[in-house]
């Protein structure tokens, strides 16, 4: 799945108080913003926002699509792994529902930017989400959903792209999912993939296994003088599960 989009541009330059963006606080350098009294008072709003947010994240996975069959018995995670430069140890958190079917990630430290001065290996970043389960006979699993939540903020000519391959570890099928976004720019952004219980890829049946996420993030503009990043915020995970 393939989308390019032209971003639009806020008279704000500053980022908006929406839940989208709240984690990115705790991480970002300070070289994209000013330091002033204003900033401060700004900043310190997203940090309350941040909070609020990771409440109405929780409330979201609770209320999590229904899946194609019940979540049968025997089904569970038995572990949630983050690998990659975009996702260094401590830098997330997980939300779960009580019966494991559906999670939500949150990012700190995810985000790929570009500037003069800023080196080039901070242009891009990558993480790797792996979540083992055990499924019962008869059963495999599936994607229902899975949802992407970021922010860009981009001047003229600046352009970014993020980029997300699905695998089942047992199964050779992936599924794809991209963007790109072009400047100038300064919003709110989310990609969202969503399967039916004929297009999902499939874990091999009865089997153990795991869902494997691999998300990139790229600050992609050569334009002298251009700017920018892409932050990716939080992830959403539904599955579905299947009789096989």
């Amino acid at each position: 799945m393939v989308s390019v989009k032209q971003a639009g541009s806020l008279s704000n330059a500053k980022r908006p108080l929406g839940c989208i963006n709240t984690t990115i606080v705790f991480g970002f350098k300070t070289s994209i913003h000013s330091t002033d009294l204003s900033e401060l008072v700004f900043t310190f709003g997203r940090m309350l926002a941040s909070l609020a947010c990771f409440v109405a994240l929780a409330s979201a996975v609770a209320a999590a699509p229904a899946a194609s069959l019940a979540v049968p018995a025997g089904f569970t995670v038995t572990g949630i792994t983050f690998t990659g430069t975009g996702c260094p140890s401590g830098s997330t958190i997980v939300v779960s529902t009580a019966d494991k079917s559906a999670h939500t990630a949150t990012y700190s430290q995810f985000y790929a930017e570009g500037a003069l001065g800023i080196p080039v290996s901070s242009g891009h970043l990558t993480c790797t989400v792996s979540l083992a389960a055990t499924v019962p006979a008869g059963y495999q699993l599936g994607i229902q959903k899975i949802e992407h939540r970021g922010y860009v903020e981009l001047t003229s000519g600046a352009k970014v792209s993020k980029s997300s391959v699905y695998t089942f570890t047992g199964s050779t099928t992936p599924a794809t999912s991209s963007a790109n976004y072009l400047g100038p720019a300064s919003q709110d952004i989310v990609t969202s993939d969503s399967y039916t219980a004929a297009t999902t890829i499939k874990s091999p049946c009865g089997s153990n296994t795991a869902l494997n996420i691999v998300t990139d993030v790229d600050y992609d503009t050569t334009v002298a003088g251009a700017s920018g990043y892409i932050a990716e915020d939080s992830l959403d995970i539904h599955f579905q599960f299947l009789s096989c």
